[in-house]
C-alpha cells in the first residue's frame, strides 16, 4: 500500500515538473512506472539469486523499484522545455 502511494505522489511531483515546461505529464509518468516496475523486477530476481529468506528479497526489490522512481524523476526534472519562439515560426 505504501508503494501504490509513493508512486501517486511521484507522478502528482512530476506532473508539476513538466507541466510549466509546456510538456505532456503522461509520457513522463509512464516513463516512471516503466522504470519502478522493471527495476523492482530486476531487484526481485537479483534478491533471490543472493539471499535465501523473502524479505530481504522482497526489500531489494522495493529498494530498486524506488532508485527507478528517482531516476524517472529525475528524468522529468532535466526535461528541456517548449520553446515558444519554435512555435511560432512554424
Amino acid at each position: 500500500m505504501l508503494e501504490l502511494m509513493a508512486i501517486f505522489i511521484l507522478g502528482k511531483a512530476i506532473q508539476g515538473l513538466v507541466e510549466p515546461k509546456g510538456l505532456s505529464p503522461l509520457k513522463y509518468v509512464i516513463v516512471m512506472l516503466v522504470l519502478w516496475a522493471s527495476l523492482e523486477y530486476v531487484g526481485v530476481i537479483l534478491g533471490a539469486k543472493i539471499f535465501d529468506r523473502v524479505i530481504y528479497v522482497y526489500t531489494f526489490g522495493l529498494a530498486f523499484g524506488a532508485i527507478g522512481g528517482i531516476i524517472g524523476y529525475q528524468y522529468a526534472r532535466l526535461a528541456k522545455p517548449v520553446d515558444e519562439t519554435e512555435n511560432d515560426e512554424q
